[in-house]
């Protein structure tokens, strides 16, 4: 084993923003520790694996990714974590003497876990040095996310994540505005919330809008959250953040079937109609609101009128963008254990008849631009010379710039819709 400052370590992450953050902060405790982050697998003598359960195809890239990294670096030590090993996957890693496996929720605990692991296997770290940031993941020159919440306990029926993630915790209120500050001053001109379930966000007696609020304060230029519950949107909330000036008027905002009565089988607490008055509140106070959310179709007993209900409220809100996922069944929820399981056919035929349509509202809502002004934040230039990024309301933008713009907010006038991205005209 080599000595702590000689030794090196990869991190590969499946899943969400939540675990990127968490990467992150495991990543920042090793380096404090005097170990050195490295790109490439093969150079590292630690390899870190933070996997994903979520559904069976997160699970099967989780178990393909921990036999590539061992069969990349056979010399390497191998360390899984991440929501799979807290939830079945455990009992599958091979437990052997090249392997260390880590089940906390909390990244700082996790990372104490892996150095005191390495101190017995032979590796003494020295003293930590520096200071780490908790639960931000810097992922581009621009953008980072910022993790203000952990845990859930909606338990809907179909969903392992509160028994992946355990317990609610939320991060101090001053701590994100210190953290945005923080990221202003790297140079980011954007930060994203996020956390496993945002609207359950509390600290003492401030709630997310609150933490929005705090966010505001900050020297960012731009806030975005990640994905909210419905239930969570009331005038207070969208007025209060909408007067910050800062939160870009895009909501991801979490749905999963447009019918009440699948909806009441998911355990979900919301009906149809309070999804939309949702929607009608946030367009309200956000005139350019785009909207994005996830479905899941062929949910055990889903009939085709249940599933038609879909696919109305999706040309009704007239969604930016619909993630569509076939039913997974997951091992210890309810949901596995329900009668009336659709089959994959019906499933899958579900899916491309949901993609179809939300392809179309996409390419409305994206055509109702043309001729306005954005503003665009532009991340890199593209092969073709052009500079690409997002607009407030998280529309991909297309220009070309004779000044360098990378990392400034531009207004530009959209054009054209080619593919998936606006082109458009520095205003």
């Amino acid at each position: 084993m080599p000595a702590a400052d000689d030794m090196r370590f990869f991190i590969f992450t499946l899943g969400c923003k939540v675990n990127l953050c968490d990467s992150e902060t495991i990543a920042s405790r090793l380096m404090s520790a005097g170990m050195d982050r490295c790109d490439r697998p093969e150079e590292a003598d630690l390899i870190i694996i933070n996997t994903c359960a979520v559904t069976a195809e997160s699970e099967r890239k989780s178990r393909n990714s921990i036999r590539h990294y061992a069969s990349v670096n056979p010399d390497a030590l191998i360390a899984v974590g991440g929501c799979w090993t807290r939830v079945g996957g455990r009992e599958e890693i091979s437990g052997g003497p090249d392997y260390i496996c880590f089940k906390q929720t909390d990244a700082e605990e996790a990372a104490a876990f892996l150095l005191a692991k390495l101190k017995e296997r032979g590796f003494i770290p020295g003293e930590e040095g520096g200071q780490y940031r908790e639960g931000i993941y810097r992922q581009s020159r621009t953008r980072a996310s910022l993790k203000i919440q952990d845990g859930c306990n909606r338990f809907c029926t179909y969903c392992i994540i509160p028994y992946a993630r355990g317990r609610l915790s939320s991060m101090d209120a001053d701590f994100i505005r210190t953290s945005c500050d923080q990221l202003a001053g790297e140079g980011f001109k954007e930060v994203v919330l996020t956390g496993i379930h945002i609207a359950s966000y509390s600290f003492g007696e401030k709630t997310l809008t609150d933490a929005v609020e705090e966010a505001s304060r900050s020297a960012i230029s731009r806030i975005r959250l990640g994905s909210l519950e419905p239930v969570f949107v009331d005038e207070d909330f969208a007025a209060r953040t909408a007067a910050t000036g800062k939160l870009c008027p895009h909501f991801h905002l979490s749905l999963q079937s447009g019918s009440t009565e699948v909806l009441k089988r998911m355990h979900r607490r919301y009906t149809r109609e309070e999804y939309i008055e949702s929607v009608r509140i946030l367009r309200n106070y956000f005139p350019d609101a785009s909207f994005t959310t996830d479905i899941i179709v062929g949910f055990p007993g889903e009939s085709e009128e249940e599933f038609m209900e879909s696919v109305s409220i999706v040309e009704e809100v007239g969604f930016a963008h619909v993630h569509v996922f076939p039913f997974s069944p997951r091992r210890g929820t309810p949901a596995a254990e329900m009668p009336f399981q659709l089959t994959r056919a019906q499933k899958h035929d579900r899916v491309l008849r949901l993609m179809e349509v939300s392809e179309k509202t996409g390419t409305e809502v994206k055509k109702k631009l043309i001729g306005r002004t954005l503003n665009v934040l532009p991340e890199y230039v593209n092969s073709s010379g052009l500079y690409e990024g997002y607009s407030e309301n998280y529309i991909r933008c297309v220009f070309s710039s004779v000044i360098e713009c990378i990392n400034e907010i531009v207004p530009v006038k959209a054009v054209s819709l080619e593919g998936e991205s606006l082109y458009c005209e520095k205003v």
